[in-house]
């Protein structure tokens, strides 16, 4: 290795490759014992179970780089695809959310506006608080006004 190579190694890298060389080494599980029982089975475990248990060593094959390679690349495009289906479900159900949101706004401004309109469609004795907090009553051509306006926005608010 150069000198400054290690420097180099991204910090977790090198902790990761400091960790493992500190650590004690593993137990090794190479060696298998076969043994035969009486009626013919035969029983793998690590430790000789009879004494005509016989050692057995295990083959071990490396894996292919190239296909742990390609193996990481397909598990990261699948995670990579949820994430976005993920994303893409969440913003569908904050649209609609608002959107019933938005809905649920325009129709309670509609029953405002029609509960308004009704108040003055009917006539009758309507009042209001003027600045000193007295009770005045509307003239009929105050409330011919107001119903006129009150309708226009109960049409507005409403969607006629």
């Amino acid at each position: 290795m150069e000198q400054g190579t290690v420097r180099q190694l991204p910090a977790f890298v090198f902790g990761a490759l400091l960790a493992c060389a500190l650590s004690p080494p593993a137990a090794r599980a190479d060696t298998i014992y076969r043994t035969v029982d009486a009626q013919g089975h035969v029983v793998y475990s690590d430790h000789p179970v009879t004494p005509s248990s016989q050692k057995v060593t295990p083959d071990v094959e490396q894996p292919d780089p190239r296909e742990v390679a390609r193996q990481a690349r397909e598990q990261a495009a699948l995670v990579a695809e949820d994430t976005e289906r993920t994303r893409k479900l969440t913003q569908e159900q904050q649209k609609a959310a608002a959107d019933a949101e938005k809905q649920r706004a325009r129709e309670q401004r509609c029953t405002s506006a029609t509960n308004r309109y009704g108040q003055f469609k009917h006539g009758g004795r309507i009042y209001h608080y003027d600045a000193q907090g007295n009770r005045t009553y509307y003239t009929d051509e105050e409330i011919a006004t107001e119903a006129a306006a009150a309708k226009k926005v109960m049409d507005e608010a409403c969607g006629h």
